[in-house]
Protein backbone atom coordinates (compact mmCIF):
# COMPACT_ATOMS: atom_id res chain seq x y z
CA UNK A 1 0.00 0.00 0.00
CA UNK A 2 2.87 2.37 0.77
CA UNK A 3 4.12 2.26 -2.81
CA UNK A 4 1.00 4.08 -4.03
CA UNK A 5 1.47 7.00 -1.63
CA UNK A 6 3.93 8.91 -3.88
CA UNK A 7 1.47 8.81 -6.78
CA UNK A 8 -1.44 9.90 -4.56
CA UNK A 9 0.67 12.69 -3.07
CA UNK A 10 1.80 13.82 -6.52
CA UNK A 11 -1.80 13.88 -7.78
CA UNK A 12 -2.93 15.98 -4.81
CA UNK A 13 -0.06 18.44 -5.21
CA UNK A 14 -0.55 18.59 -9.00
CA UNK A 15 -4.25 19.38 -8.61
CA UNK A 16 -3.43 22.20 -6.21
CA UNK A 17 -0.75 23.61 -8.53
CA UNK A 18 -3.13 23.33 -11.50
CA UNK A 19 -5.99 25.20 -9.82
CA UNK A 20 -3.79 27.78 -8.09
CA UNK A 21 -1.84 28.36 -11.31
CA UNK A 22 -5.09 29.14 -13.12
CA UNK A 23 -5.97 31.75 -10.47
CA UNK A 24 -2.52 33.38 -10.73
CA UNK A 25 -2.58 33.42 -14.54
CA UNK A 26 -6.04 34.99 -14.68
CA UNK A 27 -5.08 37.65 -12.12
CA UNK A 28 -2.11 38.62 -14.25
CA UNK A 29 -4.07 38.48 -17.52
CA UNK A 30 -6.82 40.67 -16.12
CA UNK A 31 -4.33 43.23 -14.83
CA UNK A 32 -2.49 43.35 -18.17
CA UNK A 33 -5.81 43.93 -19.89
CA UNK A 34 -6.58 46.85 -17.59
CA UNK A 35 -3.11 48.35 -18.11
CA UNK A 36 -3.55 48.11 -21.88
CA UNK A 37 -6.84 49.99 -21.43
CA UNK A 38 -8.92 47.08 -22.61
CA UNK A 39 -12.61 47.62 -22.18
CA UNK A 40 -13.75 46.03 -18.90
CA UNK A 41 -16.10 43.93 -21.03
CA UNK A 42 -13.07 42.26 -22.67
CA UNK A 43 -11.27 41.82 -19.35
CA UNK A 44 -14.38 40.11 -18.00
CA UNK A 45 -14.48 37.87 -21.07
CA UNK A 46 -10.97 36.60 -20.32
CA UNK A 47 -11.53 36.09 -16.59
CA UNK A 48 -15.10 34.79 -16.48
CA UNK A 49 -15.17 33.08 -19.86
CA UNK A 50 -12.07 30.96 -19.39
CA UNK A 51 -11.41 31.14 -15.65
CA UNK A 52 -14.14 28.66 -14.82
CA UNK A 53 -12.76 25.88 -16.98
CA UNK A 54 -9.02 26.61 -17.35
CA UNK A 55 -7.88 23.69 -15.10
CA UNK A 56 -10.10 21.25 -16.99
CA UNK A 57 -8.95 22.57 -20.37
CA UNK A 58 -5.28 22.29 -19.41
CA UNK A 59 -5.68 18.76 -18.07
CA UNK A 60 -7.56 17.79 -21.25
CA UNK A 61 -4.67 18.81 -23.47
CA UNK A 62 -2.23 17.13 -21.10
CA UNK A 63 -4.31 13.97 -21.54
CA UNK A 64 -4.05 14.29 -25.33
CA UNK A 65 -0.27 14.63 -25.13
CA UNK A 66 -0.10 11.46 -23.01
CA UNK A 67 -2.67 9.60 -25.14
CA UNK A 68 -5.10 9.23 -22.21
CA UNK A 69 -8.12 10.25 -24.24
CA UNK A 70 -10.73 8.63 -21.99
CA UNK A 71 -9.64 11.10 -19.27
CA UNK A 72 -11.23 14.11 -21.01
CA UNK A 73 -14.94 13.27 -21.19
CA UNK A 74 -14.83 11.57 -17.79
CA UNK A 75 -13.37 14.73 -16.24
CA UNK A 76 -16.00 17.03 -17.77
CA UNK A 77 -18.91 14.72 -16.87
CA UNK A 78 -17.60 14.18 -13.34
CA UNK A 79 -17.13 17.92 -12.84
CA UNK A 80 -20.72 18.62 -13.92
CA UNK A 81 -22.06 15.95 -11.56
CA UNK A 82 -19.98 17.39 -8.70
CA UNK A 83 -21.32 20.89 -9.47
CA UNK A 84 -24.97 19.82 -9.65
CA UNK A 85 -25.04 17.36 -6.74
CA UNK A 86 -22.15 18.06 -4.38
CA UNK A 87 -21.78 21.84 -4.61
CA UNK A 88 -25.47 22.67 -5.18
CA UNK A 89 -26.30 20.21 -2.41
CA UNK A 90 -23.99 22.02 0.01
CA UNK A 91 -25.39 25.42 -1.03
CA UNK A 92 -28.96 24.31 -0.26
CA UNK A 93 -28.13 22.21 2.82
CA UNK A 94 -26.35 25.02 4.70
CA UNK A 95 -29.52 27.12 4.75
CA UNK A 96 -32.90 26.32 6.27
CA UNK A 97 -34.56 27.57 3.09
CA UNK A 98 -32.76 28.53 -0.14
CA UNK A 99 -34.45 30.80 -2.66
CA UNK A 100 -33.40 31.93 -6.11
CA UNK A 101 -34.62 34.49 -8.62
CA UNK A 102 -35.62 32.26 -11.53
CA UNK A 103 -35.60 35.12 -14.03
CA UNK A 104 -31.85 35.62 -13.54
CA UNK A 105 -30.84 32.07 -14.49
CA UNK A 106 -33.75 30.79 -16.58
CA UNK A 107 -32.06 31.22 -19.97
CA UNK A 108 -28.79 29.76 -18.68
CA UNK A 109 -30.69 26.74 -17.35
CA UNK A 110 -32.32 26.21 -20.73
CA UNK A 111 -28.88 26.45 -22.36
CA UNK A 112 -27.40 24.00 -19.82
CA UNK A 113 -30.19 21.52 -20.42
CA UNK A 114 -29.86 21.70 -24.20
CA UNK A 115 -26.07 21.27 -24.24
CA UNK A 116 -26.37 18.40 -21.72
CA UNK A 117 -28.83 16.64 -24.02
CA UNK A 118 -26.47 17.31 -26.91
CA UNK A 119 -23.54 15.77 -25.02
CA UNK A 120 -25.60 12.69 -24.12
CA UNK A 121 -26.45 12.16 -27.79
CA UNK A 122 -22.83 12.68 -28.88
CA UNK A 123 -21.52 10.25 -26.26
CA UNK A 124 -24.08 7.55 -26.97
CA UNK A 125 -23.48 7.79 -30.72
CA UNK A 126 -19.70 8.03 -30.29
CA UNK A 127 -19.63 11.25 -32.32
CA UNK A 128 -17.03 13.37 -30.51
CA UNK A 129 -15.06 14.35 -33.59
CA UNK A 130 -13.68 17.47 -35.28
CA UNK A 131 -17.06 18.40 -36.75
CA UNK A 132 -18.98 18.10 -33.49
CA UNK A 133 -16.15 19.86 -31.66
CA UNK A 134 -16.47 22.76 -34.11
CA UNK A 135 -20.21 22.92 -33.46
CA UNK A 136 -19.66 22.94 -29.68
CA UNK A 137 -17.13 25.77 -29.94
CA UNK A 138 -19.46 27.77 -32.20
CA UNK A 139 -22.29 27.40 -29.67
CA UNK A 140 -19.86 28.35 -26.89
CA UNK A 141 -18.97 31.61 -28.68
CA UNK A 142 -22.66 32.43 -29.19
CA UNK A 143 -23.43 31.69 -25.53
CA UNK A 144 -20.52 33.86 -24.31
CA UNK A 145 -21.63 36.70 -26.56
CA UNK A 146 -25.18 36.53 -25.22
CA UNK A 147 -24.02 36.19 -21.62
CA UNK A 148 -21.80 39.26 -21.75
CA UNK A 149 -24.43 41.32 -23.52
CA UNK A 150 -26.61 40.69 -20.47
CA UNK A 151 -23.99 41.79 -17.94
CA UNK A 152 -22.21 44.40 -20.08
CA UNK A 153 -23.66 47.21 -17.97
CA UNK A 154 -21.94 45.78 -14.93
CA UNK A 155 -18.56 45.73 -16.68
CA UNK A 156 -19.14 49.25 -18.02
CA UNK A 157 -19.12 50.50 -14.43
CA UNK A 158 -15.75 48.93 -13.60
CA UNK A 159 -12.64 51.08 -13.41
CA UNK A 160 -9.82 50.22 -15.78
CA UNK A 161 -7.33 52.48 -14.00
CA UNK A 162 -7.24 50.62 -10.68
CA UNK A 163 -4.04 48.59 -10.88
CA UNK A 164 -3.60 45.99 -8.18
CA UNK A 165 -0.37 44.57 -9.61
CA UNK A 166 2.63 46.40 -11.00
CA UNK A 167 3.51 46.13 -14.69
CA UNK A 168 6.28 43.62 -13.98
CA UNK A 169 4.17 41.64 -11.52
CA UNK A 170 1.38 41.28 -14.08
CA UNK A 171 3.62 39.61 -16.63
CA UNK A 172 5.29 37.46 -13.96
CA UNK A 173 1.86 36.31 -12.78
CA UNK A 174 0.96 35.33 -16.35
CA UNK A 175 4.27 33.54 -16.90
CA UNK A 176 4.37 31.61 -13.64
CA UNK A 177 0.63 30.96 -13.75
CA UNK A 178 0.94 29.46 -17.23
CA UNK A 179 3.92 27.32 -16.15
CA UNK A 180 2.02 26.15 -13.07
CA UNK A 181 -1.06 25.25 -15.11
CA UNK A 182 0.98 23.32 -17.68
CA UNK A 183 3.05 21.51 -15.03
CA UNK A 184 0.07 20.80 -12.79
CA UNK A 185 -2.01 19.48 -15.70
CA UNK A 186 0.80 17.19 -16.92
CA UNK A 187 1.44 15.61 -13.54
CA UNK A 188 -2.26 15.42 -12.68
CA UNK A 189 -2.84 13.19 -15.71
CA UNK A 190 0.35 11.13 -15.29
CA UNK A 191 -0.22 10.55 -11.56
CA UNK A 192 -3.88 9.71 -12.19
CA UNK A 193 -2.70 7.12 -14.69
CA UNK A 194 -0.33 5.63 -12.08
CA UNK A 195 -3.09 5.50 -9.47
CA UNK A 196 -5.44 3.82 -11.94
CA UNK A 197 -2.82 1.21 -12.84
CA UNK A 198 -2.04 0.48 -9.19
CA UNK A 199 -5.71 -0.09 -8.30
CA UNK A 200 -6.35 -1.95 -11.53
CA UNK A 201 -9.06 0.45 -12.70
CA UNK A 202 -9.43 2.69 -15.74
CA UNK A 203 -8.06 6.22 -15.74
CA UNK A 204 -11.63 7.29 -16.48
CA UNK A 205 -12.64 6.23 -12.96
CA UNK A 206 -9.89 8.32 -11.38
CA UNK A 207 -10.76 11.23 -13.67
CA UNK A 208 -14.53 11.17 -13.08
CA UNK A 209 -14.08 11.01 -9.30
CA UNK A 210 -10.82 12.37 -7.94
CA UNK A 211 -9.70 14.80 -10.63
CA UNK A 212 -13.19 16.15 -11.36
CA UNK A 213 -13.84 16.75 -7.65
CA UNK A 214 -10.40 18.32 -7.22
CA UNK A 215 -10.93 20.85 -10.00
CA UNK A 216 -14.41 21.61 -8.59
CA UNK A 217 -13.20 22.40 -5.05
CA UNK A 218 -12.51 26.10 -5.78
CA UNK A 219 -16.09 26.47 -7.03
CA UNK A 220 -17.30 24.85 -3.79
CA UNK A 221 -15.37 27.38 -1.69
CA UNK A 222 -16.51 30.33 -3.83
CA UNK A 223 -20.14 29.15 -3.76
CA UNK A 224 -20.22 28.72 0.02
CA UNK A 225 -18.72 32.20 0.48
CA UNK A 226 -21.27 33.69 -1.93
CA UNK A 227 -24.18 32.02 -0.13
CA UNK A 228 -22.87 33.17 3.27
CA UNK A 229 -23.02 36.75 1.93
CA UNK A 230 -26.55 36.27 0.60
CA UNK A 231 -25.52 35.92 -3.05
CA UNK A 232 -27.25 32.63 -3.78
CA UNK A 233 -28.20 33.68 -7.31
CA UNK A 234 -24.54 34.38 -8.08
CA UNK A 235 -23.42 31.02 -6.68
CA UNK A 236 -26.04 29.07 -8.64
CA UNK A 237 -25.36 31.09 -11.79
CA UNK A 238 -21.65 30.25 -11.57
CA UNK A 239 -22.46 26.54 -11.33
CA UNK A 240 -24.74 26.70 -14.36
CA UNK A 241 -22.08 28.57 -16.33
CA UNK A 242 -19.42 26.08 -15.26
CA UNK A 243 -21.53 23.14 -16.46
CA UNK A 244 -22.07 24.81 -19.83
CA UNK A 245 -18.37 25.63 -20.23
CA UNK A 246 -17.36 22.07 -19.31
CA UNK A 247 -19.45 20.65 -22.12
CA UNK A 248 -18.89 23.24 -24.83
CA UNK A 249 -15.28 24.21 -24.15
CA UNK A 250 -13.59 21.41 -22.19
CA UNK A 251 -14.95 18.75 -24.54
CA UNK A 252 -15.29 20.91 -27.65
CA UNK A 253 -11.69 22.18 -27.82
CA UNK A 254 -9.93 18.79 -27.56
CA UNK A 255 -12.38 17.38 -30.13
CA UNK A 256 -10.87 19.73 -32.69
CA UNK A 257 -7.56 17.90 -32.42
CA UNK A 258 -8.47 14.27 -31.78
CA UNK A 259 -11.53 12.00 -31.70
CA UNK A 260 -12.34 11.53 -28.03
CA UNK A 261 -12.72 8.16 -26.33
CA UNK A 262 -15.56 7.59 -23.85
CA UNK A 263 -14.75 5.46 -20.81
CA UNK A 264 -17.09 2.57 -20.02
CA UNK A 265 -17.90 4.06 -16.60
CA UNK A 266 -19.09 7.26 -18.26
CA UNK A 267 -21.45 5.21 -20.42
CA UNK A 268 -22.61 3.02 -17.53
CA UNK A 269 -23.07 5.57 -14.74
CA UNK A 270 -21.69 8.98 -15.68
CA UNK A 271 -24.31 9.82 -18.28
CA UNK A 272 -27.15 8.53 -16.09
CA UNK A 273 -26.13 10.60 -13.08
CA UNK A 274 -25.44 13.66 -15.22
CA UNK A 275 -29.01 13.46 -16.52
CA UNK A 276 -30.35 12.98 -12.96
CA UNK A 277 -28.30 15.88 -11.65
CA UNK A 278 -29.54 18.12 -14.47
CA UNK A 279 -33.15 17.19 -13.68
CA UNK A 280 -32.71 17.98 -9.97
CA UNK A 281 -31.03 21.28 -10.88
CA UNK A 282 -34.00 22.13 -13.12
CA UNK A 283 -36.41 21.22 -10.33
CA UNK A 284 -34.68 23.60 -7.94
CA UNK A 285 -34.65 26.50 -10.40
CA UNK A 286 -38.25 25.83 -11.49
CA UNK A 287 -39.57 25.90 -7.92
CA UNK A 288 -37.31 28.79 -6.94
CA UNK A 289 -37.19 27.63 -3.32
CA UNK A 290 -35.99 24.49 -1.54
CA UNK A 291 -35.41 23.49 2.08
CA UNK A 292 -32.19 21.97 3.37
CA UNK A 293 -33.54 18.42 3.07
CA UNK A 294 -33.50 18.78 -0.69
CA UNK A 295 -29.83 19.72 -0.39
CA UNK A 296 -29.20 16.68 1.79
CA UNK A 297 -30.92 14.47 -0.79
CA UNK A 298 -28.57 15.83 -3.48
CA UNK A 299 -25.58 14.96 -1.29
CA UNK A 300 -26.96 11.47 -0.74
CA UNK A 301 -27.42 11.05 -4.49
CA UNK A 302 -23.80 12.14 -4.97
CA UNK A 303 -22.69 9.47 -2.48
CA UNK A 304 -24.71 6.89 -4.41
CA UNK A 305 -22.90 8.01 -7.56
CA UNK A 306 -19.53 7.50 -5.87
CA UNK A 307 -20.52 4.04 -4.63
CA UNK A 308 -21.77 3.03 -8.06
CA UNK A 309 -18.59 4.21 -9.74
CA UNK A 310 -16.53 2.26 -7.19
CA UNK A 311 -18.67 -0.83 -7.79
CA UNK A 312 -19.92 -1.01 -4.20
Amino acid sequence: MLDILPALSLMSISLYVLVKGADIFLAGAGEIGRRLSWHPFLVGLVIVGFGTSLPEIASSFAAISQNKLEFIVANAVGSNIANSLLILGVIIAVNKVTTIDRSRVSFDMIAMTLVTVMLVVLVLTNSLSFFTGSVLIFIFILYLYWRFLRIKKVFDQLSINENVLSHRQSYLYCLFGMLAVATGAHYTVSSASQVAEWFGVSIGLVSILVVAMGTSLPELVISVKAVSKGNTDLAVGNLVGSNIFNILLVIGLPSLFVALVVDELVLSYGITFMILSTITFLLFVYKGEMNRWFGVSLLVLFMVFILKILGI
